[in-house]
């Protein structure tokens, strides 16, 4: 019986992956279908044996599918970028008229956001009178909000109290 079905499941696939090439032969692609439909079990038995090989197939195509939906976002981002108010009050490392300026947004008890601002300060380290960042608050949670208030009523008093 698993030779049958393997030998009808093979039959299908080509049937299917060759279908250009059988509208010369429609009645052989015709009985493939016929058997399937009325026979789905088929099908669905050798799924169960090669499972493996079709999570395989099913995780490189969600993979795929993912990277269009972020390169699209992307896509769609550069267009029509994000232009976040700065005003000249707002606590910022480096120089005011520095030809670059970086937005940070970012949470003060967020692990990646620590790494990041790591090398914002890096990049200013290297270009202290190029750049210039900016930090806006992306507050995740209550104590980050906590945090982040903090940071503006000491940044009021002293800006570079509140980098530190």
């Amino acid at each position: 019986m698993k030779t049958i079905v393997s030998a009808l499941l093979v039959g299908a696939l080509t049937v299917f992956s060759l279908r250009p090439a059988l509208a010369q032969d429609d009645a052989a692609g015709e009985a493939v279908r016929t058997t399937l439909r009325e026979h789905p079990e088929i099908i669905l038995e050798v799924l169960r044996e090669q499972g493996e090989k079709v999570l395989e197939i099913l995780e490189e195509a969600a993979r795929g599918k993912q990277a269009r939906r972020e390169r699209e976002r992307w896509e769609a981002e550069l267009k029509k970028p994000l232009k976040p108010e700065l005003y000249d009050a707002m606590p910022a490392l480096g120089p005011a008229d520095a030809p670059v300026t970086i937005v940070e947004y970012s949470d003060f008890f967020c692990k990646y956001c620590a790494q990041g601002a790591k090398t914002i300060k890096e990049i200013v380290k290297k270009h202290p009178k190029r750049v210039r960042v900016v930090y806006k608050h992306m507050v995740s949670r209550p104590k980050s909000k906590k945090a982040a208030a903090y940071f503006e009523a000491i940044a009021l008093q002293d800006p570079e109290k509140a980098w530190k």
